[in-house]
């Protein structure tokens, strides 16, 4: 666009009635976003003397929650190695991982509690099983 009586030219931005939706700030969103950092941070906090307590929450919490940051995610799994505790196996599988290699190693700390237990899955059923079982207790197939 040119200013009348001059060489000078600028840029006008033109938009429709949805240009500037972006914009919009919602408080309801940043209050959740906020309670979840909270969250966050409480169990990160929590992770320190979760072995102590054997207390998984705060474990379960920065897992679960797929807008930690990842370096938490990965401090919390080390922490699930750790505490070797079975109750975790069903929320952890049931989880959708957006984070493709968190879920690999979500995995593979799920396989090491297993084995730390003397237990595994049963490849039909899915179910928990001693690890020495030839027949699943459960769908009664032979492991």
């Amino acid at each position: 666009m040119e200013l009348p009586g001059s060489k000078e030219s600028n840029v006008m931005m033109v938009g429709n009635k949805d240009a500037f939706k972006g914009s919009i700030v919602d408080p309801e969103t940043i209050k959740n976003q906020s309670v979840r950092y909270i969250e966050e941070k409480k169990s990160l906090e929590g992770l320190k003397t979760c072995l102590e307590e054997k207390n998984l929450t705060p474990v379960l919490t920065l897992l679960l929650d797929e807008g930690s940051m990842n370096r938490s995610r990965v401090l919390a799994l080390e922490y699930l190695v750790k505490l070797s505790d079975l109750t975790c196996l069903d929320a952890l599988r049931n989880h959708s991982f957006r984070d493709e290699t968190l879920k690999i190693k979500v995995d593979t700390a799920l396989k090491q509690i297993l084995t730390a237990n003397f237990k595994k899955e049963c490849p039909y059923c899915s179910e928990i099983i001693k690890s020495q079982a030839q027949k699943c207790m459960h769908c009664k197939e032979n492991v």
